[in-house]
Formats: C-alpha cells, structure tokens, sequence
C-alpha cells in the first residue's frame, strides 16, 4: 500500500486509498476479537479467579535479561563499526580503524539535529498543554473524550490515518511542510501524553484545592503553587514522552513533509537499508536519501533520476 501511495500513476491511488480502509477494518477486527477474549477471561470464564492458586513458571527474568543484553551490546558494536574501515572475517575486532566517516558527515550534522528537536519540542509543548486543559476540563465540568477516541492513534495503522491527513492538508495549504509535519507528531504524540498523565491526574486528591480555595487563593493561585509541584514529575515525564515519541515518528514526517522534512528517524531509517553498515551510525545526520530508489544526493533541489 506505501508503494501505491508513492507510485507516480495518479490511477494507483484509488487502490491506495482503498487498501487503507482495508487496514483499518483489520486492525479494528482483531482489537475487537482481543476485547472478546479479554471478556471471556474475566467475565465469561471466572471459575479461574476463585478456584484457589494456581501459577505458572514463566522464564520471564531470563528472557527479559537475554533481550536486554542484546539491546544494550547494539550500541557499542555500531560505534565501532562507525570506526572501522576494514573489518574482516572471522577477526573478533577491526584490523584498522579510521576517523574519515566522522569527518566527512559531521558538517551536516547539525541542521538535522535542531530541525528533529525543534519539531519534537513544538509537538510534545502543544500536545502536554492541550493534555492538561483536557484533564482540568473534565475535573471541572465532568465532560472528556471516551478513552478509546483518545487512543485511536495508537492503535489503528498509521497508513489509515495519513492517507487522509495528506489530503486534507491540500485543501488548506500543501506547501507548508514542517507546520504539517509538527501537527501529525502532535497528532501522534498526545495520546501517550494524555495517558501518561491520567493516572496522577486522577490520584490528586481534589481536597487540596478546595482547603486552599477555602482560604481565598484564586484558582490559578492554587493550581501554581499547589497542584503543579504535586504533579510536576508527572508532568516531565508525560512531556518527555512525548518528545521521544515525536523523535520516532517516521511515516508522518515522511508523508506530510514531502521528502523536505528530514529528521534523524527519517535519515537513519533509509540508511539503515543501505550496503555499509559503517555509516549506519552518524549519517542519519547529513546525506539526503531518495526514498523510493535509495539513492543520494547533497542537495533537495537535485531531483532522483
């Protein structure tokens, strides 16, 4: 379906458009079989739940350590292959290293470092303010949106959504790339935000606010200097979620941003394709791909041929 959606032939769209509804009725259909499942366990089936203990050994320290290890030894094996220029087997290290890698992308390192981390901190800003007006709102007015609207963007694929979400953006102003771009990340980001920040919201214990309006302190007064230090961990720990999950997002920054957005995800996810692995690591950074034949170019207004 990403194929038809970048096929040059305006007929393949149509297709397109049709295999993303297609994903959305699958994706629908298996969240319901695993609500059904959920029911039956809990409800349908409850002789489990008072029938005395019952346990199953799992090995899930073990697992969880094996993954672990092999997540974490990822990282210092990509760091020196980024220092290997010839690195032959069966040898256990490289027989010679070199520093040409580093110096030939670390000029274009920086513009693609702020564009990514300013878009991130523009989505996950946006989307930690509209959280928190979301939960204040439904404290004082006993009015939210269902849960299951909320996490809509994190359950159905993203294909489903930016098919439409591209279109859309057309009708209003197509060439503004990285406002868009900025709004599908705050589009995605929210959901893990508001989430995040629904169970501390609802632990608060409301009689704080109602001593302190008590006393004569005006809302604001009371929401700074009570409610906020209360909650504050909570707060930096929705925001930074939403950062890294606007530092992942990889189809949205590369649908709504045209190709001309380029982020690190977006970089190292075309790189990560590549035949040298020894660029895998820092060359996210700096040369510009072509996504649809994987070939490079220094300059945007360099077409693919």
């Amino acid at each position: 379906m990403w194929q038809w959606f970048n096929d040059p032939d305006l007929a393949l769209l149509p297709r397109a458009s049709a295999g993303a509804v297609v994903l959305l009725m699958i994706s629908l259909m298996l969240i319901g079989v695993a609500r059904l499942i959920e029911w039956g366990v809990t409800q349908g089936f409850r002789r489990w739940q008072y029938s005395g203990r019952c346990g199953f050994a799992l090995p899930g320290k073990s697992v969880f350590a094996v993954l672990l290890t092999l997540s974490v030894a990822m990282v210092p094996i990509t760091l020196l292959w980024s220092f290997a220029q010839r690195w032959r087997f069966p040898d256990l290290l490289p027989s010679r290293y070199s520093l040409r890698f580093w110096e030939y992308e670390w000029s274009s390192i920086v513009g693609t470092i702020e564009q990514s981390i300013v878009i991130a901190l523009i989505a996950s800003t946006l989307a930690l303010g509209l959280a928190l007006l979301a939960h204040e709102y439904r404290l004082r007015h006993r009015v939210q949106i269902p849960g299951y609207v909320i996490a809509v963007p994190m359950l159905v694929p993203q294909l489903s959504i930016l098919f439409g979400m591209q279109v859309a953006t057309l009708y209003v102003a197509g060439d503004a790339h990285f406002f868009w771009v900025c709004w599908a990340h705050l589009f995605f980001a929210f959901p893990y935000v508001y989430l995040s920040l629904d169970g501390p919201w609802r632990s608060y214990d409301e009689r704080l606010t109602r001593a302190a309006l008590s006393l004569g302190k005006s809302p604001l007064n009371v929401w700074l200097r009570i409610k906020l230090p209360i909650l504050l961990p909570a707060i930096l720990y929705a925001w930074a979620i939403g950062i890294s999950v606007s530092l992942a997002q990889y189809l949205p920054t590369l649908v709504l941003g045209a190709g001309r957005i380029t982020t690190l995800t977006t970089e190292a996810v075309a790189l990560s394709s590549g035949f040298d692995r020894r660029v895998t690591l820092f060359t996210p950074f700096g040369r510009r791909y072509c996504h649809s034949c994987s070939s490079h170019w220094r300059s945007l207004s360099v077409t693919c041929r």
